[in-house]
């Protein structure tokens, strides 16, 4: 059975309606994002009650400067995912954007080329460009060629 937070505040008769309305979509604001904090609330059931998606209650909480989680490790959601160690982990090939060598295979370009042999493959037959000549590390060594 869900809890009802109700708030009330003594104001002024002659407080205007769009005055209430804004104080009302304060208080509710901060009460949710104080329960999401607290680990009352998920942050996908405080994005729910402010109407807002995962991402834009993420935003919301970084403009106030304040964390996703407040470092308490919630043991239901880590079931089954083992802990992330950078140096054993599992590498993917880069297919876009900048190369991490942390997270992407990462052989720096020259060490993959040995330059005395490519030349002297490049002199004993004719070499064939692929589609997408000057995409790769090593087209250098064909221009240079």
């Amino acid at each position: 059975m869900e809890a009802v937070l109700d708030v009330r505040v003594r104001v002024p008769e002659d407080t205007s309606e769009e005055v209430l309305r804004q104080a009302q979509e304060r208080v509710r604001e901060s009460a949710v994002v104080f329960l999401q904090q607290e680990c009352v609330l998920t942050i996908r059931e405080a994005a729910r009650d402010l109407g807002l998606t995962y991402e834009g209650y993420l935003e919301l909480l970084a403009e106030k400067g304040l964390p996703a989680t407040s470092g308490v490790t919630q043991p239901e959601v880590l079931d089954g995912h083992p802990p992330f160690h950078p140096e054993t982990a599992m590498r993917f090939l880069n297919t876009a954007g900048p190369v991490d060598c942390a997270r992407h295979y990462c052989i720096p370009p020259l060490e993959r080329l040995d330059l005395d042999e490519v030349l002297m493959l490049v002199a004993q037959r004719p070499h064939r460009a692929g589609k997408r000549m000057g995409s790769s590390p090593s087209s250098a060594v064909y221009r240079a060629v």
